[in-house]
């Protein structure tokens, strides 16, 4: 037998953060917004540079993610070799734009 279950409206993904992750040190909370809201992994949002937030469009561009290979840090394509575009909620924006507030980017440069 078939069952169909009936999907609300999902609740903010800044809800969803302060329920479950303000046990999360400050820098890296953003992974699980990103996670959440965009579906990205870890390491993909560990990869985001600041040319990769498209605001105007509300998208983001995974080109590359950070992958530690035997116990060094590289940036690497994402999963599969393949770069997207996903699409990023206004909750996730102004999350993002929080965090780039608070944690300023800065250029690393990775073997």
């Amino acid at each position: 037998m078939l069952r169909h279950i009936q999907v609300g409206r999902a609740p903010p993904v800044s809800h969803l953060v302060e329920s479950g992750c303000d046990v999360i040190n400050p820098r890296n909370r953003i992974t699980v917004v990103l996670g959440l809201g965009c579906g990205l992994r870890q390491g993909e949002g560990f990869g985001l540079s600041p040319e990769d937030i498209d605001y105007a469009r509300g998208v983001l561009h995974v080109r590359r993610q950070v992958q530690a290979i035997k116990g060094k840090l590289y940036f690497t394509r994402p999963k599969g070799k393949k770069t997207r575009v996903v699409g990023m909620p206004s909750s996730v924006a102004e999350e993002l734009k929080q965090h780039v507030e608070a944690f300023p980017p800065v250029e690393v440069e990775l073997p």
